[in-house]
């Protein structure tokens, strides 16, 4: 068994906090979920490394009140601005594996979209 990582994509909105601090992190609306399974060290590394210097954030659980601001290894939501993430996920795709493939292609698309803020928060479980 390994570490599962699940990736929450949304966009980062600002409430009345400062900028993503670790008291008053920022709210990332969720618009999906995408599953990786069990991530490459070298993709884990990565993500670790870009996560030191994003913003703090939240987002609300199924039950729409919860707020999750950590995952189930009690580490802290970050959110990484989606580029990043599809850039890591690109570059690092060796074998083809289905699930980035799923995450790049969905990155891809979203990024084509409206939003001003897209940002992926790593979630392990």
């Amino acid at each position: 068994m390994g570490y599962d990582l699940r990736l929450h994509v949304g966009e980062l909105l600002p409430m009345h906090t400062e900028i993503g601090s670790e008291d008053s992190p920022m709210w990332m609306k969720e618009l999906a979920r995408i599953e990786l399974g069990n991530p490459s060290d070298v993709v884990i590394k990565k993500l670790t490394s870009l996560m030191k210097k994003c913003p703090y954030c939240f987002f609300y659980a199924d039950d729409g009140d919860t707020q999750v601001i950590e995952d189930k290894y009690s580490d802290r939501m970050k959110a990484i601005p989606a580029n990043k993430v599809l850039e890591i996920l690109k570059k690092n795709n060796p074998d083809n594996y289905h699930r980035y493939n799923m995450a790049i292609a969905f990155l891809e698309e979203t990024m084509r979209g409206v939003f001003t803020n897209l940002v992926v928060v790593c979630y392990g479980h």
